[in-house]
């Protein structure tokens, strides 16, 4: 599967790498985990949600309603804008990590969106 990862895909952010790796936490790995199980298995947002919440143990099928937008910004009518610390690329779908453990899948036009903290 190709893939491709960047950190601070919007150049907000005015830390150091290993800080941004950090503050992503457990999740790029979680990812790494099910990569192989996404295609051609899971290719729906929610789907792909799914597979990360199993690795990450706490399931819940509570997920956030705000939306992301094209350059994955979170947005949240009440809440500040949240911009990615790490973007993960696949075939046909991207995850975002943000900060407070808030995830985001983006497969075509399907978002699912929860936390993982």
């Amino acid at each position: 599967m190709k893939l491709s990862a960047k950190l601070d895909p919007n150049n907000v952010y005015d830390y150091p790498e290993d800080a941004l790796i950090a503050a992503c936490g457990l999740i790029p790995a979680f990812y790494a985990e099910v990569m192989h199980d996404i295609i051609p298995h899971e290719t729906s947002a929610e789907g792909i949600m799914g597979l990360l919440m199993d690795v990450y143990g706490f399931r819940t099928d509570v997920r956030m309603q705000g939306k992301i937008e094209e350059n994955g910004t979170y947005v949240y009518p009440e809440d500040p804008d949240l911009e990615p610390y790490m973007q993960i690329k696949g075939m046909g779908h991207t995850v975002f990590i943000y900060p407070s453990g808030i995830v985001g899948v983006v497969a075509g036009d399907e978002q699912s969106i929860a936390r993982m903290d």
